[in-house]
């Protein structure tokens, strides 16, 4: 995660505000994908197919739906932002 407030702002608040927004949107990806690693890890997905033999997050689960809305976000912002 990166702290905002920790990174160079510019003299126009509305621009910070933007910066900011992204900032937060990228933690809020961050932080979600932290959390579905650590709990692949741990074992606690019902996602994992050992049928397989390996590890692999089914495109179907409602986890990949939440990180395609995260990263959508970012998208529209950044879009809208350039």
């Amino acid at each position: 995660m990166v702290d905002f407030e920790r990174t160079p702002q510019v003299d126009l608040e509305f621009m910070n505000r933007e910066h900011r927004k992204a900032f937060d949107d990228a933690n809020a990806l961050t932080g979600f994908l932290d959390k579905l690693l650590k709990r692949l890890l741990d074992g606690g997905l019902e996602s994992l197919d050992e049928q397989k033999g390996e590890a692999e997050i089914k495109t179907s689960l409602p986890h990949s739906a939440k990180i395609e809305q995260l990263l959508q976000v970012l998208l529209l912002d950044t879009v809208t932002h350039f």
